[in-house]
């Protein structure tokens, strides 16, 4: 898949794998293993709702909703991380970092979690597809370990609502990516997807093939 795609999906990962960051250095007021067990039921539930409305949404649709939700509450995070950084009280607003992760999962659920896991299956041609498959499961687990490694190092240097709001941008990024570059795969068999892009490559070269006729007098 794609590396912007790709890389929106591993910021999302290690979001909701270091979900003690919101709750603890973030002061939540709500306690910790309740706001795990809320989010894992949220994941749960999102992801069934992906799968019966994702061929009457379409692919694209699903990854905008999923899209515009996550870049909306990074931001609103780094928001948040940015006036607490500021010796404000924030107590009063104990409750966002939980309601931002539960919307944040939500979004990822409906789209970036599932369909490019999906749409890998149904765009690559499928003489590649195996091998394909491959190498973009592997850059995807690299970008994993990258994200997972260097995050606190990035939260040493920007700041924790820096670090959020690169990630916003970076979603923004992936969401500009699926409206340019992105197909809509909904209701067409493999066939056709893959006429789609190889359609064009091979007409040009029946042209090219072409004997010319002889000329009569």
């Amino acid at each position: 898949m794609p590396n912007k795609f790709l890389i929106s999906r591993n910021t999302v990962r290690h979001i909701i794998s270091n979900k003690h960051f919101f709750f603890q250095d973030a002061g939540s007021t709500i306690d910790e293993n309740l706001s795990t067990i809320i989010i894992g039921i949220v994941n749960f539930i999102s992801t069934f709702v992906a799968a019966s409305v994702i061929d009457k949404l379409g692919r694209k649709m699903l990854l905008y909703i999923s899209a515009v939700l996550m870049a909306l509450t990074l931001f609103s995070l780094g928001g948040f991380f940015y006036v607490k950084s500021m010796n404000v009280d924030v107590s009063a607003f104990g409750w966002l970092p939980l309601v931002s992760l539960i919307v944040y999962v939500i979004g990822f659920s409906l789209g970036f979690g599932p369909i490019p896991w999906l749409m890998m299956g149904e765009i690559l041609p499928a003489k590649i597809r195996g091998s394909a498959a491959s190498i973009a499961t592997a850059f995807n687990w690299m970008c994993t370990f990258i994200v997972t490694k260097t995050f606190e190092d990035v939260i040493g240097v920007i700041g924790a609502h820096g670090t959020f709001w690169m990630f916003g941008i970076i979603v923004v990024i992936g969401f500009v990516f699926v409206i340019v570059s992105v197909p809509e795969t909904r209701g067409r068999s493999l066939e056709e997807i893959e006429k789609r892009f190889t359609g064009p490559t091979r007409r040009m070269s029946a042209v090219a093939n072409m004997k010319p006729t002889p000329m009569s007098c």
